[in-house]
């Protein structure tokens, strides 16, 4: 764990994913002053990693059908609030309780079958960074919350 510049890592992923997916519109959007700064004590490389699956998730759900993907990131509070927003076919109501379940996938053919361990990684490394992660979604739009403490708790008692 080390201060990490969020909003930089925001737009490295944005960068790398518009590579992967050309066909859809990638962008980064901060609510906050341009100078405003976004450090978190953070693991660069895990949160670069569940980023990544999720725009991919995102991507992936979305098809050839060309949408918008935005990773987003504010502050409420003491936390930083970082989002994975696409404009897709949504995450239907009886799975959404289970996404977050290890082995549990709806990509079981095509180029990138899934294992279903995918969001129950992602869920545990934002779990180990004093994080939660949510989702909202409906047909046409869903959100993924990550919400990290801007300072973590036990790291002030050193």
């Amino acid at each position: 764990m080390k201060p990490t510049d969020l909003a930089g890592l925001c737009r490295h992923v944005v960068e790398l994913e518009k590579n992967v997916f050309p066909h859809h519109v990638i962008q980064f959007a901060a609510k906050l002053k341009a100078d405003k700064q976004t450090t978190a004590l953070a693991d660069e490389d895990l949160l670069r990693q569940v980023l990544i699956n999720l725009v991919k998730n995102a991507g992936e759900a979305c098809g050839e059908t060309s949408s918008a993907i935005t990773v987003g990131l504010d502050e409420s509070g003491g936390d930083w609030l970082v989002t994975v927003h696409d404009n897709g076919p949504g995450i239907p109501a009886e799975n959404r309780d289970r996404i977050f379940e290890a082995y549990f996938t709806t990509k079981h053919t095509g180029p990138t079958p899934g294992m279903g361990l995918g969001l129950a990684v992602c869920q545990k490394i934002v779990i180990d960074h004093g994080g939660k992660m949510l989702v909202k979604s409906q047909p046409g739009e869903t959100v993924f919350t990550i919400r990290l403490p801007k300072r973590r708790k036990d790291a002030s008692a050193h």
